[in-house]
């Protein structure tokens, strides 16, 4: 069955869009609206959930660059407390800066003070994947191994629209939302293998053979063997064509030698013809000479001029740069004497400044110390006050108790008490006898003893008693009592309050309550006194404070500590104003003691620089000086170029008269003997081409293979025959595992529709009264996926991906209340009380209109209202959930608004 939870705290720092600033959040399970302005960190606290619940703190790759906020230097810190299908667990993950980042994970049993440690780590991170109901990572290194192969129904219900957890989420949805039980674990396997055996084969989508697969190997080996079948065909078919043109290359070589053969004997029928050029060539012999004289005096004078150019350029840049040195250090030099005043200025500044400081110190140290005696002596004078108060409390109470101990209030109550019923009886039997006495007349002598209504009374010859009367006399005894309708015996209470009256050593109740009167005073002083030295410090107290004091100064006199205080405070402000100003000053001399002593040593350098420059200029002066007294300034040299260039121009000329002169002579005397011999060297020339395109040919031949290529055709055919019997026994396999896939998605689609049910019949009863009836039916598959939606007055939409972005927001939105309504009710039948199921709205209704969001809403509120779902909004617009029924959280501000309505 799919794994549930529920969100009882979260507090994140550092943390993607969150700063130190923590967020913290108290859900206790129930729904909230977390809002703010972009980058405020909305998205970031569900990110960090998400990496509590699924992430690696260790992950190096791309996707993990930015998870901690680089204005954090202590990192990222999630703690994450929520229930796992009803239990407890705290989650606590870090992670640091760098390529390399630290990173820990803890897994608790519990929340709070009375969680306890389970598991860190590695181990930590696979144990919370697998509570979750994920599957574990592979290991480090790319995404995929970094983050769960499954994520599990979780990250579905977790995940706002677009994060990469959709998917796979959806793709294992009979696995991950309590649809297992239409499947055996078997049949799950064999899906698996299916699955992985033909990914490993075909592309997902256009299921191609996929690179790197056995089948696409097997088409590109087919593919290689078939052209390279072909490549030798071509061969063959190259060869002979080569050795085609090679007979006609040789036959046509035979027929140019014999060609050769008939030019070279008209050669030798013209004879030998011969030409005396010796006079001429003479000549031209002479002028060459003289021209190779010439060109010899022209290359020393281009030397010369060259070598003065080389110099003059030298002295130029030398000179230009000594220039420029000299300007740098002399700008430099002013700017070195101004930073040089300014610091001088600053330092007389300081000193002044520190000279003032210092004094300020001396008095504000000597005043601090009179205040202090000052107050010193003040509260010696009021604890030697509290002191003597409390001799004076203890000497009265010591007085007081001189007279015995004082009665408590039990006691008291005890006395009053009998006066008090003393005084009640007596006044209700003196009532009684004045309204209804009982007469008793005596006649004659009676020695006996009289008790009337409690008394000892003396009688003469008549009395009178309210209720009782007792004569005793020696050998009897008389009980005498009037009937009547009062409860109370009043002679019994006069008698035993009496009785008490009398163990009091009172005479009367008078004297008993005028004894009362004083032992309640003096206890009530005793008490007052005890109350008073209870409340004041003790001795001990006040005479250990005394100790603490310095002591007493002579002649300090009277002081005034409020003005002191004031001068006190003064100096403390002047002395925190000067200090600011020795700062401002020392943090001004810091740069310009820097930049000074960069232009001491930028100063130095160019001193050097010149001096060196300055040496080579000279010497470049000097060779100059030397250049010009042995061969003359440039303008000489110059001039001594072009008259040598002409004269040679000139004797180039005549040169080329004498030889064209001959040339002519010659071209006339042997016309015929010449054009014979052209034309043998263009028979030769004819036949050297031939015998190089010959070799070309022949060698190419060998290259292509000669005579081996039939041998290879014949291999090659055979390889092509095998490649092909194995590309084609792979793709029937291929095929074949396909078709069983395919049959085994049909049955469980199939097998799984009447799970798929429930949830398909929800999502279309909500859709109906959320689109005001425009959209009422729709079909699923067992992925969760909408395969066609309906309407009375619309034609129907083939899948999801073809109504507006509005639409699907609100299927997708739909689905997963569903399915987290789904899982809560499954859990309930097992477990009453279950908490409810939490699922993640972030920024979802972009593209939904104001009255559907509005109608959403109230389907999101009727499943919170029955405790199915706990949903945590989030958005920066603060009108996409106003009417949720949520707490809400500012992030901007780091507070809930408890009051329910956002302003």
């Amino acid at each position: 069955m799919a794994k549930a939870i529920c969100l009882n705290k979260v507090t994140v720092s550092g943390w993607k869009g969150i700063d130190e600033r923590p967020v913290e959040i108290d859900f206790g399970g129930e729904s909230w609206f977390i809002y703010g302005n972009n980058e405020m960190g909305k998205s970031s606290i569900f990110s960090a959930i998400r990496a509590a619940l699924f992430e690696y703190p260790k992950a190096t790759s791309s996707f993990a660059e930015n998870w901690v906020n680089n204005q954090t230097p202590n990192g990222a810190k999630i703690e994450l407390e929520l229930f796992i299908d009803g239990e407890e667990y705290t989650i606590v993950k870090t992670r640091g800066h760098g390529k390399k980042p630290s990173g820990s994970t803890a897994l608790y049993s519990g929340f709070g003070g009375s969680r306890s440690e389970i598991s860190t780590g590695r181990i930590a991170d696979d144990e919370i994947l697998e509570l979750v109901g994920a599957t574990s990572r592979a290991g480090p290194g790319s995404r995929d191994l970094e983050q769960p192969s499954q994520w599990g129904v979780l990250a579905w219900l977790l995940a706002p629209q677009g994060m990469d957890s959709v998917t796979p989420a959806r793709e294992n949805g009979t696995q991950t939302i309590g649809l297992e039980r239409a499947v055996s674990e078997e049949m799950k396997k064999v899906e698996e293998a299916l699955k992985q055996a033909l990914n490993e084969q075909l592309t997902p989508e256009a299921r191609q053979p996929k690179s790197g697969g056995e089948l696409k190997r097997a088409i590109e080996e087919a593919h290689g063997a078939s052209n390279r079948l072909s490549d030798i065909e071509d061969k063959r078919e190259e060869y002979t064509k080569i050795l085609e043109d090679v007979a006609k290359i040789e036959s046509s070589i035979s027929e140019e030698k014999v060609k050769l053969r008939e030019q070279e004997d008209i050669i030798d029928d013209l004879g030998e013809i011969k030409y005396d050029s010796l006079s001429i060539d003479a000549e031209i012999a002479k002028v060459s000479g003289k021209i190779e004289v010439k060109d010899e005096k022209i290359r020393g004078a281009e030397e010369n001029v060259s070598k003065m150019e080389g110099i003059e350029e030298k002295t130029s840049t030398l000179q230009s740069k000594l220039n420029k040195t000299k300007d740098k250090i002399k700008e430099l030099n002013t700017r070195k004497n101004d930073l040089e005043k300014r610091i001088e200025t600053n330092d007389k500044k300081l000193k002044s400044l520190t000279g003032r400081l210092k004094k300020i110190d001396e008095d504000s140290q000597a005043m601090t110390v009179d205040l202090r005696a000052s107050m010193a002596e003040k509260m010696r004078d009021e604890l030697n006050q509290k002191l003597a108060k409390l001799e004076g409390l203890e000497r009265s109470l010591e007085e007081l108790m001189e007279q015995g101990n004082t009665l408590g209030s039990d006691d008291l109550e005890k006395m009053i008490g009998a006066v008090g019923r003393f005084e009640q009886s007596e006044a209700r039997l003196n009532a009684i006898s004045d309204v209804a006495a009982v007469s008793v007349k005596i006649e004659g002598e009676l020695d006996a003893s009289w008790s009337v209504d409690g008394l000892q009374s003396d009688v003469g010859e008549e009395t009178s008693f309210a209720q009782k009367m007792t004569i005793e006399g020696e050998g009897f005894k008389i009980d005498i009592a009037r009937e009547s309708s009062e409860e109370e015996d009043w002679v019994e209470q006069r008698i035993s309050s009496s009785s008490e009256i009398a163990g009091y050593s009172a005479a009367d109740a008078d004297e008993l309550r005028k004894r009362w009167e004083d032992e309640s005073k003096r206890a009530k002083e005793a008490e007052s006194i005890r109350g008073k030295i209870q409340d004041s410090p003790s001795r001990e107290e006040i005479e250990a404070e005394l100790g603490k004091l310095p002591d007493q100064r002579e002649g300090i006199g009277e002081i005034d500590e409020k003005e002191l205080e004031i001068s006190i405070e003064e100096l403390s402000e002047e002395k925190e104003e000067l200090e600011g100003e020795v700062r401002n000053l020392e943090g001004a001399n810091e740069p310009l003691a820097a930049d000074l002593l960069g232009l001491k040593e930028s100063l130095r350098e160019l001193r050097e620089d010149e001096i060196a420059t300055d040496s080579l200029a000279s010497d470049e002066f000097k060779r100059r000086d030397t250049e010009i007294e042995k061969n003359g300034v440039m303008s000489t040299r110059k001039e001594e170029l072009e008259g040598l260039q002409k004269e040679m121009s000139d004797l180039v000329k005549a040169r080329e008269l004498l030889t064209n002169r001959r040339d002519t002579e010659i071209s006339v005397a042997t016309d015929s003997h010449r054009k014979a011999r052209r034309v043998k060297r263009l028979i030769e020339h004819d036949i050297k081409n031939k015998e190089v395109d010959l070799k070309y040919l022949k060698d190419k031949a060998e290259e292509l293979g000669g005579e081996n290529l039939q041998q290879s055709f014949i291999e090659e055919s055979f390889g092509v025959d095998e490649a092909i019997e194995k590309r084609d026994r792979i793709q029937r396999k291929v095929d074949a595992q396909d078709r069983l896939i395919r049959r085994f998605i049909n049955a469980l689609n199939y097998a799984t529709e009447i799970q798929i049910a429930p949830i398909k019949d929800q999502v279309e009863e909500w859709l109906g009264p959320i689109t005001d009836g425009m959209w009422t039916g729709l079909e699923m598959d067992r992925k969760l996926e909408v395969t066609r939606i309906t309407g009375p007055a619309r034609p129907a939409l083939e899948s999801e991906n073809f109504g507006s972005g509005g639409l699907i927001q609100v299927i997708h939105a739909l689905i997963r209340l569903a399915v987290a309504c789904k899982i809560h009710v499954d859990k309930v039948k097992e477990k009453p009380g279950f908490p409810p199921v939490a699922l993640v709205m972030d920024e979802s209704q972009g593209h939904v209109d104001a009255k559907r969001v509005g109608n959403l809403v109230s389907r999101f509120n009727k499943q919170i209202e029955k405790g199915h779902v706990q949903v945590i909004a989030l958005s920066h617009r603060r009108d996409e959930f106003q009417n949720l029924e949520t707490r809400n959280y500012d992030v901007e501000r780091r507070e809930a608004i408890d009051d329910g309505i956002l302003d």
